[in-house]
């Protein structure tokens, strides 16, 4: 089973950012909402060891890796987007997901505020479902 290792930063209002390390040396920046006591949709989730299946998502109308058994919570996915803040006058891609970016960046949000994101979200899922394929893998978070 491939194994993704997510090596996780300060959380801050902006998100949490880490690195995502895939088992073959690939990588990509993460972004998760910032650590707001694993609440849903709000907070990234705990730390720990997770499975991944590719499922439908009805939201972005495609298969995307869903972590399972994520305690107190559900629908965590690994997908696009570039903010995850949360917090008056931030924005955010994530309702608690994993995203993935090539690199680091700020841009203006809907609120007119320069926000801290990840860049070139897209390629970097592209490049991670490639990577993944169609098999289930391991996620592990720290």
């Amino acid at each position: 089973m491939k194994t993704l290792t997510i090596k996780r930063g300060d959380s801050e209002n902006a998100g949490t950012f880490g690195i995502a390390i895939a088992d073959d040396g690939a990588s990509w920046h993460s972004l998760e909402p910032p650590d707001n006591g694993n609440q849903p949709d709000i907070s990234c989730i705990p730390p720990g060891t997770y499975q991944a299946i590719l499922q439908y998502s009805p939201h972005f109308s495609r298969e995307l890796y869903h972590l399972q058994n994520v305690p107190a919570r559900t629908y965590v996915m690994i997908h696009e987007g570039n903010f995850g803040g949360v917090g008056e006058g931030l924005q955010t891609d994530t309702d608690g997901c994993i995203l993935l970016g090539k690199s680091l960046g700020k841009l203006i949000n809907k609120y007119h505020n320069e926000q801290d994101v990840i860049i070139a979200s897209h390629e970097a899922i592209a490049e991670f479902m490639e990577w993944a394929g169609q098999d289930p893998i391991q996620v592990i978070i720290y």
